[in-house]
């Protein structure tokens, strides 16, 4: 039978529509991620994504990125072999964001991005060494592209929330506190894993990106993992 695969990065990929989920996992002792319908029983091999993990959805939902190896690969779900984007070295986090770009954190610390169709890459933020960050962690890009949430930590697997002006690369802090992972859970809402592994809720509004009202507990512990 199929098994999920247990990895500190994000296995799980919900499509933009709703429609489709994809996933890491091993069936036969083969390891790649699966494609699986909402409300379907059965799930299928995603061809090429073998060793896979981090799978982002295009926009559209008919093509999928994924990480192997530290690149970043392109495959399209009707078919045909996986595409490499070239120069595109990836720690975790990749989002494939409504402007065409794809947004993903770096080895070095900081967040870059590079066209979807190939092209140069383009930092969009570097790291406050002085402040003795030294990990950006992208976690999502807000609808029109305009923003990015991200965590800064000091090495440890937790760090303050933050969101960038793509624009500008000016940041904004959104929580103090240390936190695994955050993202926009559309509604106005943003959703975050504290490092005790609790799931909050607090009222956001994307476009000006800053938190509008105060926190909610959902539960916990949670997957700092969000699709």
């Amino acid at each position: 039978g199929l098994a999920l695969r247990s990895s500190p990065f994000q296995l799980t990929a919900l499509s933009p529509d709703g429609s489709a989920l994809v996933y890491a996992g091993f069936l036969a002792g083969r390891q790649a991620l699966f494609l699986r319908g909402i409300g379907d029983l059965e799930s299928s091999p995603v061809p090429g994504t073998e060793s896979a993990t981090n799978p982002a959805f295009s926009p559209d939902g008919t093509q999928l990125l994924f990480i192997r190896d530290g690149a970043v690969f392109r495959q399209d779900l009707a078919g045909g072999t996986a595409v490499p984007l070239d120069s595109v070295n990836a720690t975790a986090w990749i989002r494939w964001a409504d402007d065409g770009r794809i947004y993903f954190s770096s080895p070095t610390g900081g967040i870059w991005s590079v066209p979807a169709l190939g092209g140069p890459v383009t930092r969009v933020l570097e790291r406050d060494s002085a402040s003795g960050e030294r990990i950006l962690s992208l976690q999502d890009v807000l609808p029109g592209s305009r923003r990015a949430i991200f965590v800064a930590s000091l090495g440890q697997a937790t760090g303050k929330v933050f969101t960038v002006d793509l624009r500008s690369g000016e940041r904004r802090l959104l929580l103090e506190q240390q936190t695994r992972g955050a993202w926009y859970a559309g509604r106005q809402t943003l959703i975050y894993v504290l490092a005790d592994g609790s799931l909050w809720a607090v009222p956001f509004d994307p476009d000006r990106g800053v938190v509008t009202g105060p926190t909610a507990a959902l539960g916990g512990p949670a997957s700092s993992m969000p699709t």
